[in-house]
């Protein structure tokens, strides 16, 4: 049944495995346990997707006469939820460093970041390494992290947040209108 919901569900990833299926495959076991991996671009996504575990968990229990429960076993990470203007004041410092213009990359991944961005006001920047081939969390992009190429784009990075943290605390309308946005989106 969640095969067949998933593929009306866009930009999400639902996986599944068998955790329990019992001994033997001449014998119905008393209880068996699937466990499944979801990711969707947002929270709300990620309710919807587990109102469609329920249905579809309750109409197969009914259907066989079983029970069922649902465990949240990891802690959901929520989306990202980039505060513009605080961005705009990183970009900036970022390419008057020499850091080149800040790409615009559509992440879903997931990140404990997510989470802090719906209490503060929040950035995840991307820095530059100049390997646009590799995966994230490869050796390849690992190995990249340790060069000098690798110094020089945390060094930018840390300095442009240096630099924008302290334009925010100097600069009371900017801090009124990252705050603002913020609270716009609450």
């Amino acid at each position: 049944m969640i095969g067949f919901e998933k593929q009306y569900l866009k930009d999400t990833n639902i996986y599944g495995v068998f955790a329990d299926g019992g001994e033997k495959c001449s014998v119905i076991p008393d209880h068996a346990a699937v466990k499944y991996l979801v990711r969707a671009k947002d929270m709300k996504t990620i309710e919807q997707i587990r109102a469609m575990f329920e249905r579809c968990a309750d109409a197969a229990a009914k259907a066989v006469g079983a029970t069922y429960k649902i465990w949240r076993n990891e802690p959901a990470n929520k989306d990202m939820v980039t505060n513009e203007t605080l961005s705009e004041v990183f970009n900036k410092y970022y390419e008057e460093l020499g850091g080149g213009e800040m790409p615009q990359i559509d992440s879903t991944g997931s990140t404990d970041m997510g989470d802090v961005s719906y209490v503060v006001p929040a950035i995840h920047p991307w820095i530059g390494l100049n390997c646009p081939s590799y995966q994230l969390h490869s050796k390849e992009f690992a190995d990249t992290t340790i060069t000098k190429a690798g110094d020089r784009a945390m060094k930018l990075g840390a300095e442009a947040l240096a630099l924008a943290g302290a334009e925010v605390l100097t600069t009371p309308e900017l801090l009124d209108k990252i705050k603002a946005e913020f609270k716009k989106g609450e």
